[in-house]
């Protein structure tokens, strides 16, 4: 009895101090068992009839640790731009030296008096005045309203191959636009005459008139004017219905006469004559 008891508790004293001592020797510990086991395995076989149970006290379990943060991933920077190598500027020109100009000469000009022809005692002989001279015959012409004297019906004897116009209007045409004057337009051809004036044919409370107006370096010899109901019978001047020869003495280039009873007949026959002079033929 005491001996069984006895073993028990030297072998629970070993136990104990198997735990706290550490690892049993390798002759009593095989790889990977208990110490407790090795224990039991040795009292089983130093006794039939005694068995002790052992064991080793159990540890706490481990406590994990927590996972270690992941670092983000790096962001990559990019690369830095490289600065293109400088341009190095070529040298500034030097501007070569001025050149001074010499002063400008200063010419003095000297004014002499005008020279003055010698006096002479002689005189100029005075100016001549001047001397008018005769152009010749003009006729009255107006657009729309003259007619050559071969329209003259019955024909006048002495017409003949006569040049010039008679003019045909009404009182209600006038006054009539203004007329041309021409001198030596034979055959009634513009090219081969002179345009010495104008002459209008107006009206005012029943009386005609008849004015002419020459232009400058003419100058009025004498007037023959036809102004009647009936048509021109006679293509001589000097037999027309009013006839002046002798009311022009000096220069005269503006004429008017007057004519009454003509609105009563329609239509009006006009011719107008002129004897026209050169104011200077010298």
């Amino acid at each position: 009895m005491f001996t069984k008891l006895g073993l028990g508790a030297l072998f629970l004293a070993a136990c104990v101090v198997l735990t706290h001592a550490g690892p049993a020797p390798p002759i009593f510990q095989r790889w990977g068992e208990p110490t407790c086991s090795i224990i039991s395995t040795a009292v089983a076989t130093a006794t039939a009839t005694a068995t002790v149970q052992c064991c080793c006290p159990i540890c706490p379990p481990q406590t994990s640790c927590p996972p270690k943060e992941s670092c983000p991933p790096q962001t990559s920077c990019p690369p830095k731009e490289s600065c293109p190598p400088q341009t190095s500027c070529p040298p500034k020109e030097s501007c070569p030296p001025q050149t001074s100009c010499p002063p400008k000469e200063t010419k003095t000009i000297t004014t002499c008096p005008p020279t003055m022809p010698p006096s002479t005692s002689s005189t100029k002989p005075p100016q001549s005045s001047p001397t008018p001279c005769s152009l010749g015959t003009a006729y009255g012409f107006i657009d729309r309203h003259s007619h050559a004297f071969s329209e003259l019906a019955p024909f006048p004897q002495n017409c003949g191959n006569k040049w010039g116009w008679f003019i045909t209007a009404t009182c209600s045409d006038l006054p009539l636009t203004t007329g041309e004057l021409w001198v030596g337009a034979a055959m009634n051809d513009f090219s081969k005459g002179t345009k010495v004036g104008t002459f209008t044919i107006s009206k005012s409370s029943g009386t005609v008139t008849v004015t002419y107006d020459l232009s400058s370096g003419f100058d009025l010899g004498s007037v023959h004017i036809w102004a009647s109901c009936s048509q021109p019978d006679t293509c001589a001047p000097g037999q027309y219905t009013y006839v002046n020869d002798s009311a022009f003495g000096g220069i005269e280039t503006t004429f008017s006469h007057d004519f009454t009873g003509l609105c009563s007949c329609s239509p009006i026959y006009f011719i107008i004559h002129a004897d026209i002079n050169k104011t200077n033929c010298s």
